[in-house]
């Protein structure tokens, strides 16, 4: 949110610097409701929050864990499901549960949830890189600007939980491979 009050303070509002865009994701839905503005959605009078296209929500319902569970524990080698048992310690499958408040510190569980969330991920991340293209070089030159060619993408979280450190590298893997061109930070 600090990029976000920056750019309003520098360039006037979020949508007077359109080369950069935001996706969170999260296995917490209640940290994508803008909970860490501390109620302060407005920075200057403009709303700095994050809109739904920003927001990816990769937690788990309990009948997704009861399938997960029950896939993995009758595998025969023949489900869609067996290349996570490769990875997904045993008693994360057997107490797996219903996602919706956060991974829980543990990795493994944010890294299951960006498997079973993939699909949403890289619409957000696609939809956001789609929303740069185009943008109006005049707007540029107003602040004095020169957009280079090519795209440079930041990946930002946290290491000390689940979500972030569970997802990080997978994350860092799935941008490079839709984007082989682009810089990765």
């Amino acid at each position: 949110m600090r990029l976000r009050r920056l750019i309003v303070e520098r360039y006037g509002s979020l949508d007077k610097f359109p080369i950069v865009r935001f996706v969170q994701i999260n296995t917490d839905s209640g940290a994508l409701d803008n909970a860490n503005l501390g109620g302060k959605t407005f920075h200057r009078g403009v709303d700095i929050s994050l809109k739904e296209s920003e927001k990816v929500h990769i937690g788990m319902t309990a009948e997704d864990a009861n399938k997960l569970r029950n896939a993995l524990k009758k595998s025969q080698g023949n489900t869609p499901y067996d290349f996570i048992g490769e990875w997904l310690p045993d008693y994360v499958i057997d107490n797996a549960r219903a996602i919706d408040k956060g991974a829980g510190g543990i990795r493994a569980v944010g890294r299951l949830c960006f498997f079973l969330n993939y699909a949403a991920i890289q619409r957000a991340i696609t939809g956001a890189e789609i929303s740069t293209q185009g943008t109006h070089p005049h707007l540029m030159q107003e602040f004095g600007l020169i957009q280079d060619e090519g795209l440079d993408i930041f990946i930002v979280g946290s290491l000390y939980g689940g979500t972030g450190s569970g997802t990080f590298l997978d994350v860092a893997y799935s941008v490079r491979k839709l984007y082989p061109n682009a810089k990765v930070h």
